[in-house]
């Protein structure tokens, strides 16, 4: 189809050519659907020599046929909108006068933002365009007019679709919270893009914290004491409280949040902290070896030891030998840990063969109340 063939197929009105071009938008949201007002062509309203096209261009790529096709194919606007739709910075080898079609245009970019670059200038300061150019590919807003390198709407869609397109945006919204965040949220790395003064804002570093704690180590030293900041940082990754001012490490509520995530974060726990009995056997549900962390006085508080056992008998090891010589408690841990009889003191364990025994009915016990939960076809099979 030629460019006279084209002129009477759209003066005779086919619809399947072009629908009618919508009036430019004065202002576009952020989430306006521009899809619904295009015609795509789909493989069965193609004729045989479209097809046919359509075909070597699957094979052998959309860019580079198109690229390599006469001016013929080139200026054919249902040829162009297979394209385009396949591959839209096919846009750079379609003709001046298709261009000029804001419909092929947006096909083209909401295919590929990068298309964008190869629109006219008319197309790169139409709003809608550019919003479904960077909202495809951030990239894309290197190619908008410098006018909507400014708009707030535009610079936050493509920013948040890809935080490093910041380099292209207006000054101004480089101190926009909104746009700031979107970035932030992404990749720590965004912050040196920001507006300096915004480098050390709390606001910035509260919502930055959330994605890499690592940010505190180059934050300001008043931060690093900034209660509510810290919480903040250790909910989402315990290690921050490695950068948290010595005051903050004997703070209970954070570092219970460290411990909730890996008991090992009890090691940068204030000296005070580590005889909490609560706090230690929080963080040792996660991780037994919280025990080995805990303040050795609290191996000698016969409460706690038995609360212990229940997690793990080898707290024993560090009771008081004077503890394990006791039979009295050390029936008591047989009771709440089978396993407690293995680390009773020797002369314990030779001289009293009641404690044994305890140990053994204990045992008889644990092993009925697990024969009661095996569903019968497993009983039978091991008999």
């Amino acid at each position: 189809m030629d460019f006279d063939d084209l002129d009477e197929a759209e003066a005779a009105g086919g619809e399947d050519i072009k629908e009618d071009a919508p009036e430019q938008p004065s202002s576009v949201a952020l989430d306006a659907p521009v899809e619904d007002k295009l015609v795509r062509l789909k493989d069965e309203d193609l004729s045989p020599e479209e097809a046919a096209f359509a075909e070597s261009a699957r094979q052998k790529g959309w860019h580079k046929v198109f690229r390599e096709s006469p001016d013929s194919v080139r200026a054919d606007r249902r040829l162009a909108t297979l394209a385009l739709q396949n591959c839209g910075v096919a846009l750079e080898f379609v003709s001046q006068y298709l261009k000029t079609d804001r419909d092929l245009v947006l096909v083209a970019v909401q295919q590929d933002g990068g298309a964008l670059e190869h629109a006219s200038g008319e197309f790169q300061d139409d709003k809608e365009v550019v919003l479904a150019a960077v909202k495809k590919d951030g990239w894309a807003l290197e190619y908008a007019s410098p006018q909507l390198r400014a708009d707030h709407a535009i610079v936050l869609a493509a920013v948040s679709n890809n935080w490093k397109v910041l380099q292209f945006a207006h000054d101004d919204l480089l101190r926009d919270r909104e746009i700031v965040a979107a970035a932030v949220n992404q990749d720590i790395n965004a912050i040196s893009m920001i507006a300096p003064e915004l480098q050390s804002d709390r606001q910035v570093l509260l919502d930055a914290v959330k994605t890499d704690s690592k940010v505190l180590a180059s934050a300001p030293q008043h931060f690093l004491a900034d209660r509510e900041l810290m919480l903040v940082a250790v909910q989402h990754d315990y290690q921050a409280l490695k950068f948290a001012a010595p005051a903050l490490r004997a703070d209970r509520e954070i570092i219970y949040a460290a411990v909730g995530q890996d008991g090992a974060a009890l090691e940068m726990a204030s000296p005070e902290l580590r005889s909490d009995k609560e706090l230690i056997l929080h963080a040792a549900k996660l991780d037994r070896a919280a025990f080995g962390l805990a303040a050795k006085e609290l191996f000698a508080d016969s409460d706690f030891v038995l609360e212990a056992l229940k997690l793990d008998a080898r707290v024993l090891m560090r009771v008081p030998q004077a503890m394990r010589e006791d039979q009295e408690f050390m029936e008591k841990c047989i009771a709440a840990n089978y396993q407690a009889s293995l680390f009773a003191s020797i002369e314990l364990r030779t001289l009293n063969e009641s404690l044994r025994g305890l140990g053994r009915a204990s045992r008889s016990g644990d092993a009925r109340r697990r024969a009661q939960t095996v569903p019968a076809k497993m009983v039978q099979r091991s008999r």
